[in-house]
C-alpha cells in the first residue's frame, strides 16, 4: 500500500520498522515491503529500520529481503565499525544516525559511508533542525548526507537541501499526508 504510493511518488528508498516492542514493527512487514517493490521498484531500496546491535540481526535483514540497514551510533557504539564491515560482507548498504558530535564522531572514525543527523532528541522526543547548522559542515563531500526527522513540509525539505543534505527521511508527514505521492514530489523541489 503505502510503500508503493511513496516510490510512486519517487523515493529512492523505503525505511520499515522492524522492531516489535516500541513499534509495533517486525521482519514480517519488511519481507512484505520487499516483496512488492522487488518486481515493480528494483532500485529502491529497502531499509531494516530497528535497535541492530548484532551481527545476526543483519543476517535477518537480507533474508526478510532488506538491502540496507539503520545503525544508530549511540546504540551500536564501538561496535560500529564491525558492523559496518559485517553489513558491507552481506551487501547491505548502511545508514549509520548520528544525533549529536560525539555520535558523529563515532561514525566518521568508522568511515561509515552515509551519515544521518537525526534531529529528534530520543531522550525528550524533541524536534530540532537546528543541529543540522552544527553536524552537516563537518560531514566529508564523499560521506553521502541524510537529513532525518522533523521535514514536514517543502519548507524543511528545501532548508536541508540548501545546506547540503544529499537525501531526506521522510516519516510521519507522509503518513499523515492525504496526498503522499505529491508531497514527496513537492519534496524534492
Amino acid at each position: 500500500g503505502l510503500a508503493l504510493k511513496y516510490c510512486q511518488g519517487g523515493a529512492s528508498a523505503i525505511s520499515v520498522l522492524t522492531d516489535t516492542k516500541g513499534f509495533g514493527g517486525s521482519l514480517e512487514d519488511l519481507k512484505q515491503v520487499a516483496n512488492a517493490l522487488s518486481t515493480k521498484y528494483p532500485k529502491v531500496s529497502v531499509l531494516r529500520k530497528d535497535f541492530i546491535i548484532h551481527r545476526l540481526q543483519l543476517a535477518e535483514a537480507v533474508l526478510a529481503g532488506a538491502n540496507a540497514v539503520l545503525l544508530i551510533a549511540n546504540v551500536v557504539g564501538y561496535e560500529l565499525k564491525s558492523l559496518l564491515l559485517e553489513a558491507k560482507s552481506l551487501g547491505l548498504e548502511t545508514l549509520t544516525e548520528v544525533h549529536d558530535m560525539a555520535d558523529l564522531e563515532l561514525a566518521l572514525k568508522a568511515e561509515a559511508p552515509i551519515i544521518g543527523i537525526n534531529h529528534r532528541n530520543l531522550s525528550t522526543f524533541e524536534i530540532g533542525l537546528d543541529i543540522s547548522d552544527t553536524l552537516r559542515p563537518l560531514i566529508p563531500s564523499h560521506v553521502i548526507a541524510v537529513a532525518e526527522s522533523g521535514i514536514h513540509n517543502t519548507v524543511s525539505a528545501k532548508r536541508m537541501r540548501d545546506l547540503g543534505y544529499d537525501a531526506i527521511l521522510v516519516g510521519e508527514a507522509l503518513v499523515r499526508s492525504d496526498d503522499p505521492i505529491k508531497l514527496i514530489e513537492l519534496m524534492q523541489g
